[in-house]
């Protein structure tokens, strides 16, 4: 039996990939969309410049305890990469270039960057005009060396105060020593003086620390600008090589997530085996897309036009098919159905019959689509008289049946459509009517409406040996399977397998090399057989005598 392969219990990369080639289009578009929009915003905006300054941030001060938040001989780059961007600096920037924006404004163009394994900072500078960038990224240089000096002087005078007041008071205590020594008697004299040289001590210690508050020029310098700012000649944004980039990422990450979505959402069928699964019966063929449809004024009858085609060797394996799967019960009488209208069902019976009658058996196609009958189109025969006719009374069976371009393969057409489709086919008329056609053929095969449409083909079902549902690849839901299985489980149709109908394998998960067409063309014996011949030989067709040549009328319609 040929099939679809099935797929693993759960999904495998290659599963991934069909569904994206399935809908690349889908991430395509809106790839492309996400690019456009960040490429046309990306040239929508004023360009910017951006200079750079960058300082080498040096230790300052002595052994000052009140020096240790600049060294010594330490700097720590991430706190002064904090001072940097500080309001305190940004209002020195703007007094030293006389400006008058805010301080928080202008630190919205500011970066500083940390220079890995160095002292050193680079202050970039980001603005519409590419002198003012570069003034401003100077002026935060200077500013941060100015401020860095500055607070280090500032620090050393506070120190330098601290020690001159000590050292003043210090003075007093040994002065009022002394002059109480004067008066004291020889012991207390002795205990004074022993006092003096402890504070005399003390005062040499404050002399000396004041006399280290005397840092070089050198050491209070905070930092050195290494590289000044230059006037950018070129801007640095917006950067449109870099927006293409990053919305192409962005736009392929946002289709695939859409595609992937929407596949998640879509309720259409995925494949044959979750055509078996649904329907609980053996997908008995699958027929390949073909446009003859488009073409032509009539329907295709591909099965006898284009015997070649990868669409008629899917209707001969449905026969094949067909025949292994009926063996134990007979199915000669078969109801082909879908379950919405558009689904291939009328292209399949006419193909079907075509296929069993190139095997020399004697078979009917009967157009039971009494609200919207196509089955006649497809041998180009008419519908004056057909199933409505013979129901009513009005023709009889002989008179009704049309012949085909093959003598063992007959027609009935629908017949004039009248009001009460659903009264006649549940009549005791339609019973004889098939009972009868299955009494002078080896197979029936009824054209019956859609299922989920009307309710015509209930009835229709119920009275077949068997059922074949055609299931259209690219519209046919799970749902709708699932409530065409539960009515025919109702009236206890006996589902004999389905048809994958319309299979395009560019736009499913699984491989359709296996679809194409064949490099050999077959022939039929007086007995029926099949027989391969070699392409360039000519193709002979020879059936069996006229099959309802002996057609009688049990009923004399």
């Amino acid at each position: 039996m040929s099939q679809e392969p099935t797929s693993s219990a759960g999904p495998d990369l290659h599963e991934y990939i069909a569904i994206l080639a399935r809908r690349k289009w889908t991430a395509i578009a809106i790839t492309a969309l996400v690019v456009a929009t960040a490429v046309f915003l990306s040239y929508r905006q004023t360009p910017v410049y951006t200079a750079t300054a960058r300082v080498l941030v040096l230790p300052v001060g002595s052994g000052s305890a009140e020096l240790a938040y600049f060294g010594p001989g330490f700097v720590n780059l991430d706190t002064e990469s904090g001072i940097l961007k500080s309001v305190t600096v940004a209002k020195l920037v703007n007094d030293k270039l006389k400006l008058n924006s805010s301080p928080e404004s202008l630190l919205k163009g500011l970066a500083v960057q940390v220079e890995a394994n160095t002292e050193i900072l680079g202050i970039q500078y980001t603005g519409d005009d590419p002198k003012q960038a570069q003034r401003l990224a100077q002026g935060f240089a200077e500013s941060y060396v100015e401020y860095r000096r500055n607070r280090a002087l500032d620090v050393i005078t506070g120190e330098k105060t601290q020690l001159i007041a000590a050292i003043s008071n210090t003075r007093k205590q040994i002065a009022g020593l002394g002059k109480r020594a004067v008066k004291a008697s020889p012991a207390k004299q002795a205990q004074l003086s022993a006092q003096v040289n402890v504070y005399q001590a003390k005062l040499t210690a404050l002399q000396q620390q004041l006399l280290d508050l005397q840092p070089s020029p050198e050491e209070t310098r905070g930092g050195e600008i290494v590289q000044p700012a230059v006037v950018p000649t070129a801007p640095s944004g917006p950067n449109h090589a870099q927006a293409v980039v990053l919305s192409l990422v962005v736009g392929l990450a946002l289709g695939v997530g859409v595609v992937f979505l929407r596949e998640r959402m879509d309720k259409r069928l995925r494949g044959g085996q979750e055509l078996e699964e649904q329907l609980g019966a053996p997908l008995l063929a699958v027929v390949p897309h073909f446009g003859g449809l488009k073409r032509k004024q009539r329907p295709q009858l591909v099965a006898l036009e284009e015997p070649q085609s990868g669409a008629a060797e899917a209707y001969r394996t449905l026969r094949t098919n067909l025949k292994y799967v009926g063996r134990g019960w007979d199915v000669g009488l078969l109801s082909v159905t879908s379950p919405l209208p558009g689904e291939g069902k009328t292209t399949t019976v006419a193909n079907f019959a075509v296929a069993m009658a190139q095997t020399g058996n004697r078979v009917i196609a009967v157009s039971c689509d009494l609200r919207r009958p196509a089955l006649h189109r497809f041998f180009g025969a008419g519908n004056e008289i057909g199933v409505t006719t013979l129901l009513t009374g009005k023709a009889r069976l002989v008179d009704a049946i049309q012949q085909t371009p093959m003598s063992n393969l007959r027609l009935l057409a629908t017949g004039p459509v009248l009001g009460n489709p659903a009264e006649l086919v549940e009549s005791e008329e339609m019973h004889d009517l098939l009972r009868d056609l299955r009494t002078v053929a080896d197979f029936v095969i009824v054209d019956t409406p859609p299922l989920l449409a009307v309710a015509d083909a209930l009835p229709l079902a119920s009275q077949s040996d068997g059922v074949l549902i055609v299931a259209e690849a690219t519209s046919t839901s799970r749902d709708a399977l699932a409530r065409v299985k539960q009515q025919l489980d109702q009236v206890q149709a006996t589902v004999v397998g389905a048809v994958f109908n319309n299979f395009d394998p560019s736009r499913t998960r699984y491989d359709g090399s296996y679809y194409g067409h064949y490099r050999y063309r077959y022939r039929y014996t007086e007995d029926g057989e099949k027989q391969r011949v070699k392409d360039g030989e000519r193709r002979s067709e020879k059936s069996h005598a006229d099959p309802l040549q002996a057609l009688e009328d049990p009923k004399g319609r």
